[in-house]
């Protein structure tokens, strides 16, 4: 939960603009340099993660900073399938109950079997945040997509013309291969707003792609908080921690009001996270910037998943916002009120009311609208919750506020402690 605000000033200190300081991480990073989040993921359970944007192409040493993507929203899920190849009036068509499509012979015969066929519809996107993909001023575009297996592994191609020829489909490896994404070309001049950044997962077998993107603006300006590296192309102006890698896991549906998610949807990504933190023995810290009410604290079927995952997977860290339902006692929602969780208030630095708000306070405080405990000891940490950070280019206002802009602040501390604990663990194997 945040509510966007106008464009950030030019000009002030960065720290005034998204304050690392309160939490002692900007002191943290000046003393230990390389300590800044490398060697350590963060996972944002968000909205997803628009890895196009300046702030989130690279880490502080140069790595790519958004390394994988999933959605387990089930909203960018596209499931393809077989296709009979037909001649009609001459002219080589490919074709199933969905779509048809012309010019595959421009594609060639795949290495093993054929291509299966697909359709992106712009219809799907309905109540979301972006409904015309391709700037055309409609919203009944339909894009073709294909598999097919390779000596690579399984590739896609998309007709990001949306003409229903393939010809000049463009090639599209699962994002975790070699972080690759695409826009679709903006066709109408009138256009005022920029195209927004995709990226795909091909699901072994090719017959089911997840089309990754952040829709609703969310979680991009979380993951800029918590490891965002020259935010809006500044240098100098980074997150908590600029070295961290970023795994997007998408649990927001944005068709939906809110971009609301599941309990099911959250605990298979942080199941997701966990197994990700055991196969790449890496400390993993995951972002959950939502949440609902509950009636009672740490009782919800999700606070209690919560907290089993994190017994199963112990290099598995969650950072989650404690609620904008305050300023009564017992308004800690779901899943804040997991045991294992740290939970995290919302406070208002002084300085930042200045420079965002334009409104001069005599000292720090917390946002009235943060949640607070009564029948459990939550909130667990306060950090600052409002900050101007990465959005989608489509999205024109980088302040946000919120508890969910609290919990980045955590994540990013986490994963410096989990920074300290890599770099310390390699020199106690380097030889004497």
């Amino acid at each position: 939960a945040c509510a966007p605000a106008i464009a950030a000033p030019p000009g002030p200190a960065f720290g005034d603009l998204l304050d690392t300081r309160r939490i002692g991480a900007h002191a943290f990073i000046k003393a230990h340099p390389d300590w800044d989040g490398r060697g350590a993921v963060v996972a944002v359970l968000d909205t997803g993660v628009d890895m196009g944007v300046q702030g989130l192409r690279t880490t502080s040493d140069g790595r790519p900073k958004v390394i994988l993507v999933r959605d387990f929203s089930g909203q960018g899920a596209i499931t393809l399938s077989s296709a009979e190849r037909v001649t009609e009036g001459g002219v080589l068509l490919l074709k199933n109950d969905e779509v048809t499509v012309r010019g595959i012979e421009k594609l060639g015969k795949p290495a093993k079997g054929d291509f299966l066929l697909g359709v992106i519809r712009e219809s799907a996107f309905r109540n979301s945040e972006v409904t015309d993909l391709n700037g055309n001023n409609a919203t009944n575009d339909e894009f073709a997509i294909l598999t097919a297996e390779t000596p690579e592994g399984w590739v896609a191609w998309i007709d990001l013309q949306g003409d229903l020829d393939v010809a000049d489909a463009v090639r599209v490896d699962s994002f975790e291969k070699r972080q690759q994404s695409f826009t679709f070309p903006m066709r109408s001049p009138t256009t005022e707003r920029p195209p927004i950044t995709m990226a795909l997962h091909i699901e072994e077998g090719g017959s089911l792609v997840e089309l990754c993107f952040d829709d609703g603006g969310h979680g991009t300006h979380v993951a800029g908080i918590a490891a965002g590296h020259a935010l809006m192309g500044r240098d100098g102006f980074d997150g908590v921690a600029p070295g961290a890698q970023v795994i997007s896991l998408k649990i927001g549906d944005n068709t939906l009001a809110g971009g609301s998610t599941t309990s099911d949807s959250m605990r298979k990504a942080l199941e997701f996270a966990g197994q990700y933190s055991v196969e790449h023995d890496t400390v993993v810290v995951a972002n959950v910037s939502y949440g609902i009410g509950s009636e009672g604290e740490g009782q919800s079927d999700i606070d209690v998943a919560v907290d089993e995952i994190m017994v199963r997977f112990p290099h598995l860290v969650v950072a989650v916002s404690a609620g904008n339902e305050g300023p009564g006692i017992s308004t800690v929602g779901t899943p804040a009120g997991s045991r294992l969780a740290t939970a995290a208030a919302a406070m208002l630095p002084k300085e930042s009311a200045e420079t965002l708000f334009g409104s001069r306070i005599g000292r720090d405080q917390i946002f009235m609208f943060s949640s607070r405990g009564g029948e459990s000891a939550k909130p667990d940490v306060l950090a600052p919750g409002v900050a101007s950070s990465s959005t989608p280019r489509w999205d024109s206002g980088d302040i946000k506020g919120g508890t969910s802009m609290a919990a980045p602040q955590n994540t990013g501390a986490d994963t410096h402690l989990a920074s300290h604990a890599a770099r310390r663990r390699l020199a106690d194997l380097r030889p004497a």
